[in-house]
C-alpha cells in the first residue's frame, strides 16, 4: 500500500490545503490591519496638527488681550522703528507671513505629502515587521 502525502493528494486535485487557505485569510486580515493601521496614524496626525493649530491660536487671542504684553509690545515697537533697515524690514515680513492661515494651510499640506513618503515600516504596526534580517 502506499502512503501518499495529504497536501499532495489535494494539489494533485487542483484543490487547496487547509493551510493554503488558512495563509490567505491570514494574509487578507494582515492588509486590512495594515490599512487601520495606516488610517489611525494618518488620523492622529491630523488630530495633532489641528490641536497645535488651536493651541497656537488660543495663545495668539490670550496675548492679544493682555494689557501687561500690550505695554511690553509698545515698547520693543518703539525701539525697533527707532533702529529700522531695509534689510531688517524683510526679514520681519517673513516673519509676519509665517504666522499667516495661508502658511498654517501650506504647512499641514506639507505634512501629509511627507507622510505620504515615509517608508512602509513607518506605518507598520509594529516595530521591525516587514524588514529583512541583515
Amino acid at each position: 500500500m502506499r502512503h501518499l502525502d495529504h497536501s499532495t493528494k489535494l494539489e494533485d486535485r487542483g484543490q487547496m490545503s487547509p493551510a493554503d487557505v488558512t495563509g490567505l485569510v491570514t494574509d487578507s486580515a494582515d492588509k486590512s490591519g495594515r490599512r487601520r493601521s495606516r488610517s489611525v496614524r494618518a488620523l492622529v496626525l491630523i488630530l495633532a496638527w489641528a490641536a497645535l493649530t488651536g493651541l497656537l491660536i488660543a495663545a495668539g487671542v490670550g496675548v492679544t488681550h493682555s494689557s501687561s504684553v500690550n505695554a511690553f509690545d509698545r515698547h520693543v515697537t518703539s525701539v525697533v522703528v527707532a533702529h529700522r533697515i531695509p534689510a531688517l524690514n524683510a526679514v520681519m515680513k517673513a516673519v509676519t507671513w509665517l504666522g499667516s492661515w495661508v502658511a498654517l494651510v501650506a504647512t499641514g499640506i506639507l505634512l501629509v505629502v511627507l507622510a505620504s513618503r515615509w517608508p512602509p515600516w513607518f506605518w507598520q504596526s509594529s516595530p521591525g515587521r516587514g524588514r529583512t534580517a541583515a
